[in-house]
């Protein structure tokens, strides 16, 4: 194959890449995508071109409107423009929120494919509320209908799918990189977690967490990475007297989230809704990581109850406490549990992960759908 073009969706410039510390993923990721096409060029919603820092020709959106709304919007229709000249064997869409889907195949017949890594249209609803909610659903639905192909992230998404929209996909998880995260020998006694810094991660069960290990006399150590509601949540910490024990710090490169992970006694990761494929708590099961997570959609496709980590009732502080103490207390069964996370996430090592999906575009591609 000779060319890919990748697009990716509003909220995902590298200019934020690059601030939370994920530019190093998409790099390795289009360095993988090298292995296989000769030509490779990307479209984000960014007004900066990042051409050089990614190695490959980098389209900046230069009408971009960087207000609230109006960054979307004015993203979107410029990718109306552009997309007419796109000349590939095949587009890549990541994310679902592309509403402006049936004019881009109409103005370009390249063969589509479109990951879906997430519920995006109930996700948004439970976490924002019904006006956002029905713009999410809208948006979902126009992307999935006309992109073509899908490329979703888990067996529950393919599902999602072939209910809500009678839509068949491809399936190929969430990849992680080996040299980044990889496991060591030596821990230390602090709890970590890694994601969005807002309720819907089940923050303030977290904190609960803390307070109630006080309660019983155990003061541990929690480090939290991420974006998001930091303001807030350090305020709420604040106000209990937690600030010795909470450390919120940001959002950080991935070498120095391997590094936490690596180090760190247990890995928490307790969302109160759902997800897609949690790149988080994979990457957290390549360091060696012993694992909490909550039993929710995209968590249970990864862990397996008391083999490669625990699983604990979304919002139920008395279950995340007795199955965090458990790792803690038991060196047995952590040590266990981690040598089982390690094997574990070999399945979703980038190299296997990106040759499956380029297995499955050029498919598309010999179909010309």
């Amino acid at each position: 194959m000779s060319k890919l073009v990748i697009i990716l969706p509003s909220e995902a410039s590298m200019i934020k890449n690059e601030e939370f510390g994920l530019l190093p993923r998409w790099k390795r990721m289009i360095e993988e995508y090298k292995r296989y096409f000769s030509k490779i060029e990307i479209f984000t919603c960014d007004k900066r071109d990042y051409s050089g820092k990614l190695g490959v020709p980098h389209h900046p959106c230069k009408i971009l409107i960087n207000a609230k709304y109006l960054k979307a919007i004015t993203y979107n229709i410029w990718l109306l423009f552009k997309i007419p000249f796109v000349k590939s064997d095949i587009i890549r869409f990541f994310g679902s929120v592309y509403p402006l889907m049936p004019f881009y195949r109409l103005s370009n017949k390249t063969p589509r494919i479109l990951s879906y890594q997430y519920d995006f249209s109930k996700s948004t609803t439970v976490d924002f509320g019904k006006f956002k909610g029905r713009i999410a659903s809208i948006s979902e639905k126009y992307s999935v209908l006309y992109a073509g192909n899908i490329l979703t992230t888990t067996n529950e998404l393919q599902k999602v799918l072939k209910d809500r929209y009678n839509i068949d996909s491809h399936v190929n998880p969430n990849f992680v990189d080996l040299e980044t995260f990889h496991p060591q020998e030596n821990e230390e006694g602090f709890l970590f977690y890694a994601g969005r810094i807002v309720e819907s991660k089940g923050i303030d069960i977290l904190i609960q967490m803390i307070r109630s290990f006080n309660e019983k006399g155990m003061r541990l150590q929690l480090i939290l990475a991420g974006d998001g509601e930091v303001s807030h949540y350090r305020s709420i910490v604040s106000n209990e007297n937690l600030e010795d024990q909470i450390n919120f710090i940001g959002p950080v490169p991935s070498v120095k989230v391997a590094e936490f992970m690596r180090s760190c006694k247990v890995f928490i990761f307790p969302p109160i809704t759902r997800e897609g494929h949690p790149k988080s708590l994979i990457e957290a099961l390549a360091s060696g990581s012993a694992c909490v997570a909550t039993r929710v959609p995209g968590n249970v496709e990864v862990i397996e109850d008391r083999k490669n980590g625990m699983l604990a009732e979304s919002g139920n502080l008395k279950d995340l406490i007795e199955k965090v103490s458990l790792l803690l207390g038991n060196d047995e069964l952590r040590k266990y549990i981690k040598r089982e996370a390690i094997l574990s996430a070999l399945k979703y090592d980038i190299g296997t992960v990106v040759k499956k999906e380029v297995e499955i575009m050029n498919n598309i591609i010999l179909a010309g759908k």
